[in-house]
């Protein structure tokens, strides 16, 4: 049995989607709203309403390559690819590489 559910569905999740589903957990949460992990997640709801620069891109890439460096060991951030940018949401791609098998992933339409 697969040790990875989705945690809408219940549904097992391949290796791809565990690593999109753990990807989107730790950016889609805000740091200091998880109870007795408290440093857990990421700052980038803190970007989103701003306007969107060049600078405002860098901070976002950096700050989900930090929380995704720092919170998901099994993917190596490579790049990002910003796709759709509304007030309160950005949808992004991000490349990175799976550390455990070397595969090359594009983690498609990331909405925070």
């Amino acid at each position: 049995m697969n040790e990875f559910i989705d945690i809408h569905t219940g549904a097992e999740l391949d290796r791809a989607n565990r690593l999109r589903q753990s990807v989107t957990t730790i950016l889609s949460t805000p740091v200091n709203s998880t109870v007795m992990r408290r440093d857990f997640g990421s700052r980038i709801l803190e970007l989103i309403d701003k306007n969107v620069t060049p600078t405002w891109l860098t901070a976002l890439y950096s700050e989900a390559a930090e929380a995704i460096n720092r919170w998901e060991p099994d993917f190596l951030v490579t790049g990002f690819e910003p796709v759709m940018h509304t007030p309160g949401n950005v949808t992004l791609h991000i490349y990175g590489v799976d550390t455990l098998s070397g595969t090359r992933l594009k983690l498609e339409n990331i909405t925070l």
